[in-house]
């Protein structure tokens, strides 16, 4: 094999042990504007905001009846946009959040989190409507919501 040959073949390996990092999704920086227990919207709902216009709409349908402010906290939509997740009604003892966010190829992911019993939720125990609103760079990409429920290991007293 000649030098050129092999200089050429580590090339391709290299390129090719490269690549899948190169393609690995990446992380996006939000900030929390709002999150709770206690949003007026009661199913399971992930919204994408780019406009003034549709972020107070949202805030009103979201907040309407509560004692939440009726008036959305700022965004400079110039800039940024809002992701919003409202995780419908569940029991108390759930937790939820948006975990991460990540730009992966042409299209943005929301990883959603939701931690609570495991089994079938039970309608005796009291019950939230838990959100979480973020804000982020604005993007004209796609937004793709990926939930996972994690049973809730953690079993006092025992």
């Amino acid at each position: 094999m000649t030098a050129v040959s092999r200089q050429f073949l580590l090339a391709v390996c290299f390129a090719l042990i490269a690549s899948p990092i190169a393609r690995a999704a990446q992380p996006v920086a939000f900030t929390i504007l709002a999150q709770g227990n206690h949003s007026k919207i009661s199913t399971f709902y992930g919204a994408v905001v780019r406009s003034q216009n549709e972020w107070a709409a949202l805030w009103l349908r979201h907040a309407a009846g509560t004692r939440m402010a009726t008036v959305p906290p700022a965004v400079d939509f110039a800039r940024n946009m809002v992701i919003a997740v409202f995780f419908g009604k569940g029991p108390s003892g759930r937790r939820t959040a948006i975990s991460d966010i990540v730009e992966d190829g042409s299209q943005l992911v929301v990883l959603l989190q939701m931690i609570g019993p495991p089994g079938p939720e039970s309608e005796d125990q009291p019950q939230i409507t838990p959100f979480h609103i973020v804000q982020l760079a604005r993007s004209p990409m796609p937004v793709v919501f990926m939930r996972a429920k994690i049973p809730d290991l953690y079993q006092p007293g025992r």
